[in-house]
């Protein structure tokens, strides 16, 4: 049977190939003058997108589920806050662009609750006295915060690279919590 603890793996995987494909069938897609989501709305492969974000973000929700059974307090909290993280990305990819509103909403939530529960797991780590791993998701975490304010004092007219930089924060987060974090050993 295969085990939760892979869908956390294969999760950033199967959205970062999704992402990938679809840069590569959109030549017009620029990481300064787009946002990711565009790739959700082009002809023909919008579907590539949309259903990579849709899956992985269903993996991330069972991964997580599976997490929050076995998961003791205080990450108990890590886990039900990363279940969000899922659906808000299912919903990202459910309700692309051509939704208006509803799509800035859950792109919206799903990067807050990325950043929010990446947040409450280095607090938990500095109270476990895990400093090493604390200062790495630190460090990656201003890196993601730091690449937001690019779109503001206008570097790029888009947010393409913040939501990749992001994005990519949250994998190898992902990827730490699948494999060497408190609730990876359960």
């Amino acid at each position: 049977m295969l085990k939760p603890r892979y869908l956390g793996l294969t999760a950033p995987i199967v959205a970062f190939i999704s992402i990938i494909i679809s840069i590569i069938l959109s030549p017009g897609f620029s990481f300064t003058n787009n946002a990711l989501s565009d790739l959700g709305v082009w002809k023909n492969h919008g579907i590539i997108f949309n259903a990579g974000l849709a899956i992985s973000g269903f993996m991330i929700v069972i991964f997580s589920a599976d997490m929050f059974r076995r998961a003791r307090s205080p990450w108990k909290s890590v886990s039900a806050s990363t279940i969000l993280v899922g659906i808000f990305l299912v919903f990202v990819g459910v309700f692309n662009e051509n939704f208006g509103k509803i799509h800035f909403l859950f792109s919206v939530l799903f990067f807050v609750s990325l950043a929010f529960v990446i947040l409450l797991s280095i607090f938990l780590l500095i109270r476990a006295r895990q400093h090493l791993s604390a200062t790495i998701f630190s460090l990656l975490f201003l890196c993601a915060a730091a690449s937001w304010l690019l779109p503001l004092i206008d570097v790029v007219s888009n947010v393409a690279i913040p939501e990749t930089v992001s994005a990519l924060v949250g994998c190898v987060w992902l990827i730490w919590l699948a494999l060497d974090s408190p609730l990876s050993n359960l």
